[in-house]
């Protein structure tokens, strides 16, 4: 099997789904190399959509010591803005950003027609268990995480609380497009 063929049979594996969505976005380097979004709606739960990209990984990245990067978004939507928005990440910023855990990315306009959030944070996907998020790639290892859409408004907040006391923020719904913005004066 080539690496598409093996990420696509990972996802087959947790999802149960052989058959998502496709879409593709073309690479602002390379339009021949586009990125590859997996939809599954009604994945973890129903009413929810989770996309999963394939070609993030194809880049490289010095930050990158265990493994290569592909990005998953969970939404409790079935706007397909939250899944492009994702390629359209990749295709922007493959070679050039590492994806850490933790790091911030300022998306410039709002994600979705659903809501003003405009930022998105990238930490380890929560619908994945540790061994889920890792696939074995003929030449390499990938690492799936995840990306959670912030309000612009929120990045300080973030960066005052730290990630773990942000996180346990009331009101911080992790897949709600419809959520408020997060004023940490709790």
């Amino acid at each position: 099997m080539n690496d598409r063929e093996i990420y696509f049979s990972h996802l087959t594996s947790i999802t149960g789904n052989p058959e998502p969505e496709v879409h593709r976005v073309g690479s602002r380097d390379e339009p021949s190399d586009s990125v590859t979004i997996l939809v599954y709606r009604d994945w973890p739960t129903v009413g929810m959509t989770s996309a999963f990209t394939f070609g993030l990984s194809h880049a490289t990245h010095p930050d990158w010591k265990h493994g290569r990067a592909e990005l998953t978004i969970s939404m409790e939507s079935n706007n397909d803005s939250w899944s492009e928005a994702i390629g359209r990440l990749v295709s922007e910023l493959r070679g050039r950003c590492p994806f850490t855990f933790g790091e911030t990315i300022n998306y410039g306009k709002p994600i979705s027609t659903e809501s003003a959030m405009n930022a998105f944070l990238v930490f380890a996907p929560i619908h994945l268990t540790k061994q889920e998020a890792q696939v074995r790639l003929k030449d390499y290892n990938c690492i799936i995480k995840a990306v959670y859409p912030l309000f612009e408004e929120e990045l300080g907040l973030l960066e005052r609380l730290g990630l773990e006391a942000f996180w346990k923020q009331p009101g911080w719904d992790i897949s709600s497009p419809h959520r408020e913005i997060l004023s940490g004066v709790h």
